[in-house]
C-alpha cells in the first residue's frame, strides 16, 4: 500500500502534530491562574491592597458604603462616650462633696462648746487658794468639769450619737496656767481592755475633750475632739476645735 493510502500512519501524524501545538501554546501563554498562584505574599501591609484588587467593582462600592458609615457611627459615638466620662466625673466629684459637707456638719455639731456655770462657792473656794495656779485650786475646777462632761456624754449616749457606757471623766490642767484662766486635757472612759498578756497593758476607750476654765466669766467649756484615724483609707475631714475650748 502507498504511503499516501497509510491511514493509521497519517492519523499518527496529525496526532503528533496536535501534541506539539498544545505544548507551544502552553509555553507561551501558560496555564489560565498560573501567574496568579507564582505571585509572592505580600507583606502584613500589602494585604489591604491585595484583598482591594480581589474585589469586585460592586463589592468595592459595598466596602466604600460600609467604611463611610463606620466613620460616621464614630464621629457620633466618641464625642458621646467622652461627654458620658465628663459626667461620671462630674456626678462622682458632686458625691464627694455632698459627702464631705455632711461630714463636717456632722463635725461641728459634735464638736460644738459645751458649757456649765462655776458655782460661787467653786470661785471663792479658788480665789482664796491664789487661783488656778494652785493645783489644788485647778482640782477643785476640773473635777467640776469632769462632772460636766460625764453628764454630757450620757446624754449624748441616750440620744444615740456615742457609744456607751460613760464610765468616768477624768481632766487634767495643762502647766500653763492664769490665775483666773486654764485648760484642760480631759478623756471619758467608755470601756478598759486588758492586753497584760500580751504585754501591752490596760487599753482604755473612750473620748478626748478639750476643756477650758474661763472664771471671769465664771464658766467651764469643753469640746468633744477627733482626731484622724493613724490609717486613714479616704480623705479626712477637719474640724478646728473652737477657741473657747481652747
Amino acid at each position: 500500500m502507498p504511503k499516501g493510502d497509510d491511514l493509521w500512519g497519517s492519523a499518527g501524524d496529525a496526532t503528533r502534530a496536535e501534541v506539539r501545538e498544545i505544548f507551544a501554546r502552553t509555553a507561551t501563554d501558560g496555564p489560565p491562574g498560573d501567574p496568579e498562584r507564582r505571585e509572592p505574599l505580600p507583606g502584613v501591609l500589602g494585604l489591604p491592597r491585595r484583598a482591594w484588587r480581589g474585589l469586585s467593582p460592586g463589592w468595592r462600592r459595598v466596602v466604600v458604603v460600609l467604611g463611610v458609615l463606620s466613620l460616621a457611627g464614630l464621629a457620633i459615638a466618641i464625642p458621646a462616650a467622652v461627654r458620658t466620662g465628663y459626667d461620671v466625673a462630674d456626678a462622682a466629684r458632686e458625691a464627694d462633696a455632698r459627702a464631705e459637707a455632711a461630714r463636717r456638719r456632722e463635725l461641728i455639731e459634735d464638736q460644738r462648746p459645751r458649757s456649765v456655770p462655776v458655782g460661787a462657792a467653786v470661785v471663792s473656794d479658788v480665789r482664796r487658794l491664789g487661783g488656778l495656779t494652785n493645783p489644788a485650786a485647778a482640782a477643785i475646777v476640773g473635777a467640776r468639769m469632769e462632772d460636766g462632761i460625764t453628764a454630757d456624754v450620757q446624754r449624748r449616749i441616750r440620744a444615740g450619737l456615742l457609744e456607751g457606757p460613760a464610765r468616768d471623766t477624768e481632766c487634767r490642767p495643762v502647766r500653763d496656767r492664769a490665775a483666773r484662766e486654764a485648760s484642760y486635757n480631759c478623756f471619758t472612759v467608755s470601756d478598759r481592755r486588758d492586753f497584760r498578756a500580751q504585754g501591752v497593758g490596760e487599753l482604755l476607750v473612750g473620748y478626748r475633750f478639750s476643756g477650758r476654765a474661763d472664771l471671769a466669766g465664771a464658766q467651764l467649756f469643753w469640746c468633744k475632739e477627733n482626731p484622724p484615724p493613724l490609717h486613714p483609707t479616704s480623705y479626712v475631714v477637719k474640724v478646728p476645735l473652737s477657741t473657747r475650748c481652747r
